[in-house]
């Protein structure tokens, strides 16, 4: 059986119903069934949609950006970060540490000589439902199937 490319809009809300993201200003996302391009979950929650489709799908924070993890909040020296001026709050850098590797770190706050970072994701720690409203749904072309099988840049 052939992958499907299915396209759609979503919003994405907190526990609390705060929307944290949505793409109905703009294009919808869209992705390759199987090819790993979205959250499992929530590819899991689309793969019974047809075009037309709105659907609400929760999605526990475990697997969504993961759980936070307080051991990737660090305190550095401004001279170890690679920028240049000055440092300003929610500023990223990508860092390669010993004790968490490659990560991107954002910056919490900073003061003269040192940062406080967070390499957590941004929505990391939070439940989150996806609204989804599907606008496109096909097979997949024959040059759309070579993205399948290399992982087609993969949601990690």
């Amino acid at each position: 059986m052939r992958s499907r490319f299915v396209s759609f809009h979503y919003t994405v809300k907190d526990r609390q119903g705060k929307v944290l993201d949505s793409t109905h200003d703009g294009e919808p996302m869209m992705f390759l069934e199987g090819a790993n391009q979205i959250m499992p979950v929530l590819e899991a929650g689309i793969k019974p949609l047809q075009t037309g489709d709105k659907s609400a799908i929760f999605i526990h924070s475990s697997d969504a950006y993961g759980e936070r993890d307080e051991k990737l909040v660090i305190d550095v020296p401004l001279t170890s970060l690679p920028h240049k001026g000055k440092i300003a709050d929610g500023q990223q850098f990508r860092l390669d540490s010993k004790k968490n590797g490659p990560r991107v770190y954002r910056v919490l706050n900073s003061n003269q000589t040192h940062a406080k970072l967070d390499g957590n994701h941004p929505l990391a720690g939070k439940d989150l439902t996806f609204e989804v409203e599907v606008v496109e749904t096909r097979k997949a072309t024959q040059a759309e199937i070579p993205l399948k099988a290399s992982g087609g840049g993969g949601y990690n």
